[in-house]
């Protein structure tokens, strides 16, 4: 066994750190290590022993609080709902870096085996991922603020801050105002103080995973066929508005997949209000395809983009 260690651990694939690592920390029962991937957010391995597959990360000084963020949000996953997500083995320093091991799970994404799947299988798969969502954002507190969650704290930062909407209201009523007229303006203020009234008055932030996609999605099959379905990487989960989890998976999957979503997320949650998600949806669209674009051009050109979005929304 441990002339298989050292063989392993002297691969040219893997960095001398990592080697150092799972020979100073995991032991004498690791039989293989291989890379996953290499990102910006986290350099993830494979490490097999005899009879258990473990998940080894490890993260950079900028992304320093991603373990303990990532295991915060795992066990109040798993401690308060029924949601299938990976055990957090434990997290630390090594050298410069944080790093994370959790317990691997035996299958496949659902990106991978989508085509594969039949149309019951698929259907059951999606109901069940609308239920998580409902369950976790209904039984999580996670607190009144919009926010990051960063290790266990939720901080106000970019566009989770409702600051930040005001500012890009006040930047566009001032645009518009150069053309000296009052009724777009006017028009410009009614449309978001409609969305700020949502965002202040009527929203309770929710824990939302942020990145429901199908990658994040793992499939494990039982001996009888039968499957669970896992969530993965709440890298990006915040306190916010409950909608934006709904509009993430709007956006990843096709309508008639979409449906069954929500038909999982109201038999957990109720009735929807249509009123509110057609609110947020806008308020996303601006925020992350018009807003972004605009702050990168010139004034003049800021002001097409903005003219042009208002047009294309049947605002002007």
């Amino acid at each position: 066994m441990a002339l298989r260690i050292k063989a392993v651990l002297m691969s040219e694939d893997i960095p001398t750190f990592v080697r150092k690592f799972v020979k100073a920390r995991m032991k004498s029962n690791v039989v293989n290590i291989s890379r996953v991937s290499s990102g910006k957010r986290a350099d993830t391995y494979f490490v097999d022993s005899k009879n258990k597959r473990y998940v080894l990360q490890f993260y950079g000084q900028n992304l320093r609080y991603q373990p303990s963020k990532r295991r915060y949000i795992y066990e109040k996953v798993r401690n308060n709902t029924k949601v299938l997500v990976p055990e957090v083995i434990s997290i630390g320093k090594f050298r410069n870096l944080s790093y994370l091991i959790m317990e691997g799970i035996d299958g496949k994404t659902f990106a991978d085996e989508e085509n594969e799947l039949k149309r019951k299988e698929k259907e059951y798969i999606l109901e069940t991922l609308g239920k998580y969502i409902a369950e976790f954002q209904n039984k999580i507190h996670i607190g009144k603020r919009f926010g990051w969650i960063e290790d266990t704290r939720i901080i106000s930062q970019g566009n989770s801050n409702i600051g930040y909407l005001k500012s890009e209201v006040t930047r566009i009523v001032g645009w518009l105002n150069k053309t000296k007229n009052e009724r777009q303006a006017n028009l410009i203020r009614d449309y978001f103080s409609e969305k700020l009234g949502y965002l202040k008055k009527d929203c309770n932030p929710v824990l939302t995973w942020s990145e429901i996609n199908k990658t994040n999605m793992l499939l494990q099959r039982g001996s009888s066929d039968d499957i669970k379905l896992f969530l993965l990487d709440p890298g990006s989960a915040k306190s916010a508005p409950k909608e934006i989890d709904l509009l993430a998976a709007e956006s990843e999957f096709a309508p008639k997949d979409y449906a069954y979503i929500m038909k999982g997320y109201k038999s957990k949650n109720g009735k929807l209000d249509k009123k509110n998600l057609e609110i947020y949806r806008d308020y996303i669209m601006a925020d992350t395809y018009s807003y972004k674009t605009m702050l990168k051009e010139t004034e003049d050109k800021d002001y097409k983009l903005v003219k042009d979005y208002l047009v294309e929304k049947g605002m002007l």
